[in-house]
């Protein structure tokens, strides 16, 4: 009955170290901008600008992710190390690259179904999922984003996560306006 017990409260610290590091079209969380200059030779657009200081945000245009064509790829870099990729793809694909995420990543850490309804009254059911890596990576996988023709797929490095929590913690709260 113990061993039972100890195997149970185990069994995600195991998955989680059989979880491979995050990385997006073969680059790992943390290279500079030109490993992902170097893949994005083959697509059409390919262009950054500085956002924020020592943060730059990278668009490019005609890339695949999970061999599904996407809508838009941006990468942010923050000192020259990239942290967080944003996707979006066609909702009718979205089976086919949740399956690809968890052959590469495994069985979602979490994951959420709802019946929500759009801007109109029409019912659908929005899914989301989120894997943990070992390196404390997170990938969130959205059924439907802004739309219900667009899915959308979030990457962040540990790094990332971290900072976005101190500025969100640093952000004095918005009073009530009553």
């Amino acid at each position: 009955m113990r061993t039972a017990f100890v195997s149970i409260l185990c069994a995600p610290l195991v998955a989680l170290a059989q979880a491979p590091t995050l990385d997006f079209k073969g680059i790992p969380f943390g290279a500079n901008q030109e490993a992902l200059r170097q893949i994005s030779l083959e697509v059409r657009a390919y262009d950054c600008a500085p956002t924020k200081p020592e943060e730059t945000l990278c668009s490019i245009g005609g890339m695949t992710f999970a061999n599904v064509s996407t809508n838009l790829v941006l990468v942010t870099f923050f000192r020259d190390s990239m942290e967080h990729v944003f996707i979006q793809g066609p909702s009718a694909a979205f089976d086919v690259t949740l399956h690809a995420l968890t052959e590469k990543y495994g069985k979602p850490s979490w994951q959420e179904r709802k019946a929500v309804r759009t801007k109109i009254g029409v019912p659908y059911e929005q899914a989301k999922y989120l894997w943990r890596t070992k390196d404390g990576g997170t990938i969130m996988a959205s059924r439907f984003h802004e739309d219900v023709e667009t899915s959308s797929y979030s990457m962040s490095s540990r790094a990332a996560t971290e900072r976005q929590e101190r500025e969100s913690a640093a952000q004095p709260k918005a009073k009530k306006d009553i």
